[in-house]
């Protein structure tokens, strides 16, 4: 088993950026995972909260795999770090926060795993209630986007063999008159071609407006 690989995170992280880091390394080990991966964070300049999901799910996946995933360069004066701290991201991944005053942000929810039996939970208790107080709607008005987030916890139970999911919600208050809100969702569908797992990724991108909402879903192959 080869004993350890290093991926290098491009400076800014999107689906694509991370579908083709997984596709690299897949294509590098082809019959075996190496028994650790080191995770550099040292060219990371921006991560939208999509990149954010993805990248989550990636290091769980790999988890799943059993590769122990080691995160290095943190370099936490750096924004995108910061962001990522105060996002409960290093608490998730690693056990702890980088700094001893990272704070959630009042913009944003913190990143979270799915668990599907939690999720009607989160989406009426925690979810809706934050939009409302973002926005200064009734929380009423967006029982339809809860619906349509039920349906996409659902679709990620149902459609992958792995129980990993993770949802990330961002608030723009400078965009337009009361913002834009991102709620991203991600997933790794069951992609199998042996000797070794080949994921598809998949994430799903609710953009709240001032009038309207939409809703994005995609997929991302690898190869």
């Amino acid at each position: 088993m080869p004993e350890m690989a290093i991926i290098y995170l491009p400076p800014y992280i999107r689906e694509c950026a991370l579908s083709y880091i997984l596709s690299d390394f897949l294509d590098t080990y082809t019959e075996q995972f190496p028994s650790e991966v080191q995770i550099s964070f040292q060219r990371l300049l921006s991560i939208r909260p999509e990149g954010v999901t993805l990248l989550s799910n990636t290091l769980h996946w790999l988890h799943e795999q059993g590769v122990r995933c080691v995160l290095t360069d943190l370099h936490n004066q750096r924004f995108s770090i910061q962001y990522l701290d105060d996002s409960k991201f290093f608490e998730q991944h690693t056990g702890a926060c980088l700094r001893e005053n990272a704070r959630l942000r009042p913009t944003t929810l913190p990143l979270q795993l799915v668990v599907n039996a939690d999720s009607y939970a989160w989406i009426n208790l925690t979810l809706v209630p934050w939009l409302s107080n973002r926005t200064g709607y009734p929380e009423g008005a967006f029982y339809p986007i809860a619906a349509s987030m039920s349906e996409l916890f659902a679709n990620i139970v149902d459609h992958t063999q792995y129980d990993i999911g993770s949802v990330f919600v961002q608030h723009y208050p400078s965009v337009g008159n009361r913002g834009t809100i991102q709620i991203s969702i991600a997933d790794y569908g069951a992609g199998i071609a042996p000797p070794v797992p080949r994921p598809k990724l998949s994430i799903a991108v609710l953009l709240l407006g001032q009038r309207a909402w939409s809703r994005r879903c995609r997929e991302v192959s690898v190869p």
